[in-house]
């Protein structure tokens, strides 16, 4: 398998202070193909370690949704604040019991512990999430109604029998890797909540209509060989439901997309790229549907690239966004008249947030930004991690300490303002 799918498959590293004591670990496992999942040992204040997060604009509030305990799961947390003001509200949306009632000596958990998301959008009167459990491979999905506190949760895809161990290999004896689905990607259609996750069997696609309370799910492809589910990504464009996602999971993964007219069964197949890359990010600009994506080079060393197809065409416009460094999965959205790029450079130990922007018309090259406060020893952005309010971007990431960080930057200026929505106390002060 090649080093770098292996090491990014499960989205997350390790926080630093593992880092000494579990590369030999993690080099033998990479040897024999294995894939081997950490996280922080439990203590006081593990719940508020977040490592996954998304954003989304309701009109009047900015909101998001966290879970933390790396690739285990946890809590789901949401968060809002109103457009204005600079408060931050918490609420729980789902809980697990706190934090994990075991861990090994090796810090590498042999159960799953809880739900995973970046999956967060806005419907025009109610705020709709969907999370994948760890523990029984399962996908749920919860709404709460605007100007109300009470979240309502269903079922939308049990997971497999036998659900769920991560894969590892302890004192000699090896936990098989029994995994349901991918973490889920959401969007309105503004008539359904549509939800898209991968699973061993292929891209599932499922979607409910307005006022209604049934889930339908439809098999988008089967192509899909990865030993681990990897999330795709899903957008509206008005008139078609679009997919990107890794073609399969291999060392030769491409980037697929997949889209689907509305009133239509019908899904439609293009290979966006074969080469080889990873966690694509996909948006609608108004006219064009834009894919972001990690591709990577030999060793560590990878790149940002976007591609671009304006709507009624098939050909894709690739363009280079960054040069070669060690990027973790880009963020991608439509800002105005522009298209906005965020990702996480982990290249040196002090890691910068990276931002990039460019006129949807122009053929510059990408214009790069570093916000202010993102240096920290690592940090993670999800696809879901970036939008638009009309007026400003904004963005949500976590760190390796498991804090959660939001930035905005007002249209047609250079500042970047940061906020500290929630600070882990999971490790002391200079420790990551």
């Amino acid at each position: 398998m090649n080093a770098f799918f292996a090491e990014h498959l499960g989205r997350r590293r390790e926080p630093p202070v593992q880092r000494c004591y579990l590369m030999a670990a993690l080099v033998f496992a990479m040897m024999l193909g294995m894939i081997v999942y950490g996280s922080a040992p439990a203590r006081a204040g593990c719940e508020d370690a977040f490592f996954t997060s998304g954003i989304a604009w309701t009109g009047s509030s900015v909101v998001l949704v966290a879970s933390p305990m790396g690739n285990g799961g946890g809590d789901l947390s949401y968060f809002w604040q109103a457009a204005g003001t600079t408060a931050w509200h918490r609420e729980l949306v789902a809980s697990t019991g706190g934090c994990p009632p075991s861990w090994s000596n090796s810090v590498i958990p042999r159960t799953p512990s809880g739900y995973r998301s970046n999956a967060i959008a806005w419907t025009g009167d109610s705020v709709v999430i969907a999370a994948v459990d760890q523990r029984n491979g399962g996908l749920y999905y919860w709404w709460q109604a605007k100007g109300t506190s009470v979240w309502h949760q269903q079922l939308v895809a049990a997971g497999p029998p036998g659900c769920c161990s991560f894969y590892s290999v302890l004192n000699g004896n090896v936990t098989p890797l029994v995994q349901g689905y991918s973490m889920p990607s959401i969007a309105w259609t503004g008539t359904a909540v549509v939800i898209a996750a991968t699973d061993k069997h292929g891209l599932h696609y499922w979607f409910q209509e307005k006022g209604k309370t049934t889930w339908y799910e439809e098999l988008v492809s089967s192509d899909y060989t990865a030993p681990a589910p990897v999330q795709p990504a899903i957008a509206w464009t008005g008139s078609s439901v679009v997919i990107a996602t890794n073609c399969n999971g291999n060392e030769n993964s491409g980037i697929c997309f997949y889209w689907q007219a509305a009133g239509s069964a019908t899904w439609h197949r293009e290979l966006v790229d074969p080469g080889y890359a990873l966690f694509p990010s996909i948006a609608w600009t108004g006219t064009s549907v834009v894919i972001a994506a990690n591709v990577g080079q030999s060793g560590t060393q990878n790149y940002i690239e976007t591609w671009t197809q304006a709507a009624g065409t098939s050909t894709w416009r690739k363009e280079q966004v960054s040069d070669a460094r060690q990027f973790g999965g880009p963020a991608v959205a439509s800002a105005g008249n522009s298209v906005v790029v965020a990702a996480i450079d982990e290249t040196i130990k002090l890691q910068l947030f990276d931002y990039w922007w460019k006129n949807q018309a122009s053929t510059a090259t990408w214009a790069l930004q570093h916000p202010p406060g993102s240096a920290q020893y690592s940090g993670w952005m999800d696809p879901g991690g970036i939008t638009w309010t009309g007026k400003s971007v904004v963005m949500a990431s976590t760190d390796a300490c498991g804090d959660l960080d939001y930035w905005w930057q007002q249209f047609a200026t250079p500042t970047w303002h940061k906020q500290r929505v929630v600070s882990s106390d999971n490790w002391p002060p200079g420790t990551c």
